[in-house]
Parts: structure tokens; sequence; C-alpha cells
């Protein structure tokens, strides 16, 4: 399995990031890459998903860790 992690510092307040991150089927407002994500229930630990990448397969994920 592969893991990626990312960390970006912010000024925002918490409760507008996680409104950001929570709206998994609009990532791709946000980020350029991404031609549409998904997932399959509530955004929490273990819920699965997909993605998938401009120019790219199709990716399933999972929520590890929220």
């Amino acid at each position: 399995m592969l893991l990626i992690e990312h960390t970006v510092e912010t000024e925002a307040p918490p409760q507008q990031i996680w409104k950001i991150w929570e709206d998994v089927k609009n990532w791709n407002t946000w980020d350029s890459g991404l031609e549409f994500s998904e997932i399959d229930g509530p955004f929490h630990t273990g819920t699965t998903g997909r993605l998938k990448p401009k120019g790219g397969p199709l990716v399933r994920t999972q929520l590890t860790a929220v």
C-alpha cells in the first residue's frame, strides 16, 4: 500500500479546513490535478473511496487516520 503524507501551514481556522477536506466530491475545484474524487460514506477513519488523477489511472483510497 502506498502512503502519501503532505503538510501545509495556514492561519485558517480548523473548522474551515475540515469543511474543505470533508467535501471530497469538490476536491477537483482546488486540486487541478484531479478529474474527480468520491468516498463511500462519511469522512471518518476506514471510509473507502476513489479518485482519478488527470492522465492517470483510477485510484482506490481509504481514510486511515482522520
